[in-house]
């Protein structure tokens, strides 16, 4: 290894570079300066490398800068070695830094032909300001998704506190009646077979009549002309006015048609007059039948001329009907009566199909088997009959067991029922199954606080973008203007200084540079306009959009007063908004639809909304001009997408798509129809003030 230094660092044999400079001091000064400083410049070139690559760690391909500084250096190295070979002749040391030059040269060189590709394929700009676009509609959808979700949640707890207000009312129902029906329950059991009879009787001696919605009769039964002496021919055709005493007031009369209008029975008593100037008293009910719409277009009258004997029998059968109804009615909910101390008394049809048990399997068994866990499930049951018994209520969420053995989410309530005397009579239970809306629940506040996390993330990664963006817009803001000027000044000088000196060719490439650098500054100016349009904060007020579009087509025609066009603006047409960004949209609409008719020597353009009610005003713009084939109505929204051009119709294209990002900053839509040569017409609507919370 001595020996290889030695030889490496042998200088004798060999003559110093210097003696082929003749040691003339001005050239060998000239070579010394300039290796000093080529070795210097190279090795300040590697530092800046190390720091760049330090300061941006999140570059890709740094190992390349490092394989750039290794060569830098080593060339650098060469130079210092010639500076020293002046002098010390030690030409192998020289040759074995440049062979280490020459390594990491081929080394570098090599390692770039399959890293351009890579490099190539680095995003650009405009991918990452497409990125960044793709992102804050994602973002907009997330949001519509996280406000559908809490609609829907808002709608399932208003079912519920809707369902568990029917529950009270059935409930305080149930207890009257039940109390009601203990009462005369024995005295029903023995009158069976002479309510029967009763209701046949009934039957035969009921005074019947229908009308149509109006009113009009068209039926009655000859006890309906026994009772008010008027034949039927003089019955029909006529209304019920023909038989009024006069005794009721008209509001009674408002009250019963506003009943059985709405599709409900109506029953009471009316002192009525016969023809021979007589009166009398009938118990009357009125059913309406409804359509499939659910409107009345038939009614029919039933009377009695009874005793207020037979008026409480027919009473006492109405209730015991109507409660039996209702039970067996209600599906969704299992109403089960238990006696006093906790055994089944009743199963209605909603027990079946909840808890699985026909009534003969259940009926006088204890409300225990309906607790998951048996061991607890007596002691269960006695807590519950005690606090009911004892607060008069009992009410839980929990869970429960079917027939099957399967579980469920069930909402109970258990009231205890106490007769006249206030004895305890027994209980009513109300169970629901509430298993879906405990999963939907759930599912939901899972949901939620998924869309949370990813609706932070984003926000974050695009609040990065968009710093990223407001600084590129920044910088085409102020280093793109001041080329343009330049190159739009000196071609105006061009012009008008040396016009001469060109033909009317050069003249031409002048005035089409001039319109290029024009075009282009107000390229960049609409896309200034367009970035602050979508970061500017907004400010809600109330806007006169009418007055706002007056003010517009009035500064329109003023700048061109020699076109014959016509403005038709409706008046009075409020929005809640932003005053500024909702001008910005009407000015770009109606200038549109000015440049657009320009072809046309008359031209009208029309500013309105839909005559629709109940339901967000849908404003719109409408034209006669040139129109637009609706096969690329989808392109009419984006940026510098043009379907007519520059030539035909001036425009940067950006127009529309400012007009699309206030709208939806506004909670609202934007689309357009139109044909071509008939004219186009851009409608938009704006949240209401209600809404601009969520916004």
């Amino acid at each position: 290894m001595s020996e290889f230094f030695n030889v490496l660092l042998a200088s004798s044999g060999f003559m110093p570079h210097g003696h082929c400079y003749l040691w003339r001091p001005g050239l060998v000064g000239l070579h010394l300066v300039s290796d000093a400083l080529i070795a210097l410049s190279y090795y300040s070139i590697p530092i800046m490398l190390v720091y760049f690559v330090h300061k941006r760690r999140d570059i890709p391909f740094d190992w390349i800068f490092w394989m750039f500084g290794l060569f830098i250096v080593a060339c650098g190295t060469t130079h210092i070695i010639d500076i020293w070979t002046l002098w010390h002749p030690v030409y192998w040391l020289a040759g074995l830094v440049k062979a280490i030059t020459a390594l990491a040269s081929v080394g570098t060189a090599a390692s770039l032909f399959p890293l351009l590709p890579q490099a190539l394929a680095l995003s650009s700009p405009s991918q990452l300001a497409a990125v960044n676009l793709a992102l804050s509609n994602e973002v907009t959808e997330r949001k519509q998704a996280e406000a559908c979700v809490r609609t829907l949640n808002a709608e399932l707890e208003q079912r519920v506190d809707e369902r568990t207000a029917t529950l009270l009312q059935l409930n305080e129902q149930l207890k009257s009646e039940i109390a009601e029906r203990s009462r005369v329950e024995t005295e029903l059991r023995r009158s069976l077979k002479e309510l029967s009879d009763i209701k046949f009787a009934l039957d035969k001696a009921a005074i019947v009549a229908t009308t149509d919605h109006h009113g009009t009769i068209n039926y009655v039964n000859d006890k309906f002309c026994e009772l008010s002496k008027y034949s039927k021919a003089e019955l029909l055709g006529q209304n019920h006015r023909i038989i009024n005493s006069g005794h009721h007031s008209s509001l009674f009369f408002q009250v019963l048609w506003a009943t059985i209008s709405s599709g409900k029975v109506w029953h009471g008593e009316i002192q009525n007059r016969a023809k021979d100037g007589s009166e009398y008293w009938v118990d009357t009910t009125i059913v309406p039948f409804l359509d499939q719409a659910g409107k009345p277009f038939q009614y029919l009258a039933i009377r009695f001329d009874v005793t207020e004997r037979k008026q409480a029998e027919i009473a006492l059968w109405e209730s015991k009907e109507r409660f039996r109804l209702l039970v067996e009615g209600v599906q969704d909910y299992a109403i089960v009566m238990l006696s006093a101390d906790g055994q089944v008394a009743s199963w209605n049809s909603g027990a079946e199909r909840i808890l699985g048990y026909q009534a003969p399997d259940i009926i006088g068994q204890s409300l225990s088997r309906f607790y998951p866990d048996a061991s607890n499930s007596h002691a269960k049951a006695q807590q519950e009959i005690q606090i009911a018994t004892t607060t008069g209520r009992f009410e839980e969420e929990g869970w429960r067991m079917r027939q099957d053995e399967s579980q469920f989410w069930a909402h109970v309530i258990l009231t205890a029922l106490h007769d006249r005397t206030g004895q305890l009579r027994g209980f009513s239970k109300v169970t629901h199954d509430i298993t879906d809306r405990k999963r939907a629940e759930q599912e939901i506040k899972a949901l939620n606080q998924d869309l949370e996390q990813r609706v932070m993330e984003r926000t974050t990664q695009l609040a990065a973008i968009n710093q990223e963006l407001e600084a590129f817009a920044y910088s085409v803001s102020h280093d793109l203007r001041a080329p343009l000027r330049s190159i739009d000044g000196f071609s105006q000088t061009l012009l008008e200084r040396h016009a001469e000196q060109l033909d009317a060719k050069g003249q031409h490439y002048l005035q089409r540079v001039r319109a290029g650098t024009q075009r282009m500054g107000q390229l960049i100016d609409d896309l200034l306009n367009l970035s602050r349009v979508t970061r500017s904060e907004m400010s809600w007020q109330p806007v006169d959009l009418s007055a706002i579009a007056e003010s517009i087509a009035t500064e329109i025609q003023q700048g061109q007063p020699e076109r014959q066009a016509e403005f038709a603006i409706a008046p009075d047409l409020m929005a809640y908004g932003d005053t500024q960004l909702l001008t910005i949209v009407l000015d770009n609409l109606l200038r549109n639809a000015w440049k657009f008719t320009s072809k046309h020597s008359q031209a009208w353009i029309e500013f309105g909304v839909l005559p629709l009610e109940g339901i967000t005003p849908v404003y719109f713009v409408r034209d006669d001009g040139t129109g637009f084939d609706m096969e690329y109505a989808h392109k009419l929204f984006g940026a510098f997408q043009r379907l007519h051009a520059m030539t035909e119709f001036p425009g940067t294209g950006i127009g529309l798509a400012t007009v699309q990002r206030i709208i939806h900053r506004h909670g609202g839509k934007v689309w357009a129809e139109g044909a071509v040569e008939q004219g186009a017409c851009f409608y938009f609507t704006l949240a209401p003030e209600s809404d601009r919370t969520s916004l």
